[in-house]
């Protein structure tokens, strides 16, 4: 082994740094890849020969090739006659005049998508404010502020609209602006881009209305007009040569035909693990709101619809950790895929989704680094990472179950402390159906007798101590028939709002599982109060009421029920 082994090895590392790729067994000329000098491919290949003999026999004779062909540049390649005939017109100025009609086409566009879109924020913004009644009345009821998990997922949601939204169209704007110039070959083609993508995405509205459709038909068209004028050859020739875009796409009319760039695979990669992250903040506070408010079926929905974005997010971000490394090219693609599909982080991770992606499938330079990162660190993942990705799974499962455990259980836990609720307005008098008359309860069984100690002889509220009124809630709390237990603890509750005691009647309310059986008690005790003067106290019984719709005809009819002259001493 001499010297030659050498120029091997410095013949290779040459193919790389022309190339940005390992040379293969059959490895094409670096010219035909790149676009260089082609007579630097013989000096490769020369470098490479199988053959030790026919190498350079020293690195001084290499080194000497190469600064002649520096020295002395071959000029550039013209291109071929009939790929610049079919598309230049006679004029000089044909293939500028053709390149800045669809580039005014694609900003005025752009520009109406904009202002389309800063009028939607605006009527969102004056709607929060309160400026904007008149949406109110058509907007869904889950939509309004103040309704739980929902409001807090669609308050996300809009956020994120709003911020990437906005985003991709100036870039739109911009980008079209520059392809009119002539400045930037690559913020053209985002904006061509963006337009396709915006009218694809926008086709199931396309019916809804005239003025939508003309948009989305609009946007179609100019996007594809764009694309088709700047892939063309003599087109790429008037931009600056050799520019490199934010994205990190490098311009294909510059000497050097390069692939998109390898170290902005990081950019996404870190953007991917931040909108995985917010995912995963803002998918926990919307289970914990949802445990918090929502009963019956509907919470085993959010639960599962909780745990399934959730799970997207914690493998996109593995996925995007991964890429950052380029240590894993399938579990990185995985990851880019699924973030396009997990929200409400979904309109921040789509652009970075889209960026990866498009590095991942159609760079071949990026594939290359992954490729090369596997040969030198091992295409299997070392224990260590077997570890990292297990604490953050095993992380996520944690936060995933336990902060709605954790609700669960506060809300069960919370004391039986009433809050006290002023009336600042009064109710707006709207018509509604008649309110329905309360059904009578069972007698309670024999197993419990009725509470005596709630009333005495005169039918005025005794004072009961607080150790009296928990043994008895916790007697009845006791008993093992759910059924037995539940019309227990309504009696309870209608025997002390008959004797004016909101304290019991409210704890004892507040233990009845049932949900039916829980509100028509809740109807039936705050009229019941409403009748003896306590208003205040009939409002905080209505507004346990966990029915909406029963709740507001409750509080409806308290507004127009008549209380006696003078309202008598309430006990707490």
């Amino acid at each position: 082994m001499d010297n030659r082994a050498d120029i091997y090895s410095l013949g290779v590392v040459i193919y790389e740094m022309l190339t940005g790729e390992l040379p293969g067994k059959n490895f094409e000329p670096p010219s035909n890849k790149t676009g260089v000098d082609s007579r630097l491919d013989e000096v490769v290949h020369r470098a490479m020969e199988h053959d030790p003999g026919q190498r350079y026999q020293q690195a001084s004779f290499l080194k000497t090739e190469v600064e002649r062909i520096t020295g002395a540049p071959a000029g550039p390649v013209p291109p071929p006659v009939s790929q610049a005939a079919s598309f230049a017109t006679p004029a000089s100025g044909g293939i500028k005049t053709s390149v800045e009609t669809p580039a005014i086409a694609m900003m005025v566009v752009s520009g109406l998508s904009l202002c389309g879109h800063l009028f939607v924020v605006l009527m969102g913004l004056l709607f929060l404010l309160g400026g904007a009644g008149f949406v109110r009345s058509w907007m869904p009821g889950f939509m309004v502020p103040g309704q739980g998990a929902f409001g807090v997922l669609l308050l996300a949601l809009g956020l994120g609209w709003i911020i990437v939204m906005t985003t991709v169209h100036v870039v739109s704007l911009v980008g079209a602006n520059r392809m009119r110039k002539l400045e930037s070959y690559n913020w053209a083609f985002a904006s061509a881009v963006i337009l396709t993508a915006g009218g694809v995405l926008s086709l199931p509205g396309l019916f809804t209305s005239p003025l939508d459709g003309l948009m989305i038909l609009g946007q179609l068209g100019a996007g594809i007009w764009g694309l088709v004028v700047l892939l063309r050859e003599p087109v790429k020739s008037l931009f600056n040569n050799g520019e490199t875009s934010p994205l990190g796409i490098t311009n294909l009319a510059g000497p050097v035909k390069s692939t998109l760039g390898i170290s902005n695979l990081k950019i996404p990669a870190v953007g991917l693990m931040a909108a995985s992250g917010i995912n995963l903040v803002i998918l926990l506070l919307t289970a914990a709101l949802a445990f918090l408010k929502i009963d019956g079926p509907a919470i085993f929905v959010v639960s599962a619809l909780v745990f399934l974005f959730g799970s997207f997010s914690v493998v996109t971000f593995i996925g995007a950790w991964k890429m950052f490394h380029r240590q894993n090219h399938v579990l990185s693609v995985v990851g880019a895929a699924l973030a396009l599909l997990t929200p409400p982080g979904f309109f921040l991770g789509f652009a970075f989704a889209v960026w990866a992606l498009i590095l991942l499938l159609f760079d071949a330079n990026t594939k290359a680094s992954f490729k090369r990162e596997g040969d030198e660190a091992g295409s299997k993942p070392s224990r260590k990472e077997w570890m990292v990705a297990a604490g953050i799974v095993a992380t996520a499962a944690v936060l995933l179950f336990g902060i709605p455990v954790m609700a669960l259980f506060s809300r069960s836990a919370r004391g039986s402390r009433m809050i006290h609720h002023e009336v600042g307005n009064p109710v707006v008098a709207v018509p509604f159906a008649p309110f329905p008359q309360m059904p009578e309860l069972p007698e309670i069984p024999a197993v419990f007798p009725p509470t005596p100690g709630l009333m005495d002889t005169t039918g005025s509220a005794e004072q009961i101590g607080d150790d009296d009124v928990a043994a008895r809630l916790d007697v009845s709390s006791r008993i093992s028939d759910a059924a037995v237990r539940t019309q227990t603890l309504a009696a309870i509750a209608r025997d002390a709002a008959s004797a004016g005691n909101v304290w019991v009647a409210g704890a004892a309310i507040k233990r009845i599982r049932e949900a039916g059986l829980h509100d028509e008690t809740c109807q039936w005790a705050a009229l019941q109060l409403c009748d003896r003067g306590q208003r205040k106290d009939a409002v905080e019984i209505a507004l346990l009421i966990r029915d909406p719709a029963k709740r507001d005809q409750t509080l409806a009819e308290l507004s127009t029920r008549k209380s006696p002259a003078k309202e008598p001493a309430t006990d707490r």
